[in-house]
């Protein structure tokens, strides 16, 4: 339950720290220098942070998700846990070099390599970009694969079409870089992941909080 829980709070968190961020994301590239003056580490870090906890987070539920399962529903589950370890591995990978190595780096100044791990533009054509785009790939298929284990009971429909409505909007930051989709799609998809990535996780734990509450459980 509180794995769920924990993966609504560090999206809503991340959401609000790169909201804010954004005005540097989108601005026009005036070079390395110009970037470095005016780095802010705690700017940074006040998304990067929760996009790192995300990952322990998401891959936990999941992993949750597969022993709660009914026996004739884990092949699907396995194959959900199957794709999101890689996911949540590259996820971590990825934002524990931009809480450790990319605000360091930028503050005492050693600049030489940084160009393509920074997110700036042209992100997503950028590392950064495209493991997002491999990691949240993975993640889009665990969710997809994880809608299968809900049946039966109007929560359980919801938690259904809420997964693969959360799947499919996660495959945008797959394609994206892959193919350019329009900035007011990507920008209402973020909206969407915004919601979505917060209420499918809470209406997993409102379910597990229900179960643990008629077996007569402490929560865990």
């Amino acid at each position: 339950m509180w794995s769920a829980v924990g993966v609504a709070v560090f999206n809503l968190w991340f959401w609000v720290g790169f909201i804010l961020y954004e005005p540097v994301l989108q601005a026009p590239w005036r070079g390395m220098n110009v970037y470095v003056a005016t780095f802010v580490p705690s700017r940074y870090l006040a998304w990067a942070v929760p996009a790192f906890l995300f990952a322990p987070a998401f891959l936990t539920m999941i992993a949750c998700l597969h022993q709660w399962a009914n026996q004739d529903k884990r092949t699907w589950s396995l194959l959900a846990l199957v794709f999101a370890l890689p996911g949540a591995t590259l996820m971590a990978a990825l934002y524990y070099i931009q809480i450790t190595v990319i605000p360091n780096d930028l503050v005492h100044g050693l600049t030489d390599g940084l160009r393509l791990w920074i997110y700036a533009p042209p992100y997503p054509f950028t590392f950064p970009g495209a493991l997002e785009g491999v990691a949240y790939g993975f993640e889009a298929v665990a969710f997809l694969l994880a809608a299968q284990v809900f049946e039966g009971g109007s929560q359980q429909r919801w938690l259904r079409w809420t997964f693969r409505a959360t799947g499919l909007s996660t495959l945008v930051v797959f394609t994206d870089p892959l193919f350019r989709l329009p900035v007011p799609l990507v920008v209402a998809d973020g909206a969407l992941g915004l919601i979505l990535l917060s209420a499918a996780p809470l209406l997993l734990a409102n379910l597990w909080r229900r179960t643990i509450k008629s077996s007569g459980l402490r929560p865990h």
